[in-house]
C-alpha cells in the first residue's frame, strides 16, 4: 500500500513603512509595520485518501500606533 505523509512548516516576515496610516489628508500619521506569519501544512495521501490541511497565523504590530495591532488566522481543508 502506498502512502505519503508530509508536515511542512513555514514562516513569512514583512516590514513596511506607511506615511499615512489613516488615509487622512489633514492629519497624516506615519508608522512602521511588522508582520510575522507562521504557517503549517499537513499532507496525507493514500490509495483511499487525499487530504491537505493548511493554515497560518498572522501577527501585525505597529511601532507607534499600538492600538492598531492585530492577529488573524486562516485555515483550509482540501
Amino acid at each position: 500500500m502506498a502512502a505519503e505523509f508530509k508536515v511542512i512548516p513555514s514562516v513569512a516576515l514583512k516590514g513596511e513603512y506607511n506615511d499615512n496610516v489613516f488615509f487622512d489628508e489633514d492629519d497624516e500619521e506615519s508608522d512602521y509595520i511588522g508582520t510575522v506569519t507562521p504557517g503549517l501544512e499537513i499532507i496525507n495521501r493514500t490509495e483511499r485518501l487525499d487530504l491537505n490541511l493548511n493554515g497560518h497565523y498572522r501577527i501585525i504590530r505597529y511601532s507607534d500606533q499600538g492600538d492598531l495591532d492585530a492577529e488573524d488566522y486562516d485555515g483550509h481543508v482540501r
